[in-house]
């Protein structure tokens, strides 16, 4: 499933329901979360996932808690 998924270093991902990807990021051994790789990945990741058909939501937290969320307005609805 998703195998653009094993193109990213400092992303870490699972899923949590049917459609919906769980995106952790953070560096538990760095104060900050968010490094170069890391930004650039950040940037990149929204396009792979507007190109997939397999995922309709995301959630987008640090490793300590939950940062926001991104419902994608043209997926169909998780009960579909």
């Amino acid at each position: 499933m998703t195998a653009f998924l094993d193109n990213y270093e400092k992303l870490l991902f699972d899923f949590p329901a049917p459609r919906v990807l769980r995106i952790t990021m953070g560096d538990p051994e760095k104060l900050t979360p968010v490094c170069a790789k890391m930004h650039a990945e950040l940037v990149t990741i929204w396009r792979d996932i507007d190109d997939s058909e397999e995922i309709s939501a995301v959630i987008l937290r640090r490793q300590e808690g939950v940062l926001g969320w991104r419902r994608l307005r043209h997926r169909r609805a998780l009960h579909d």
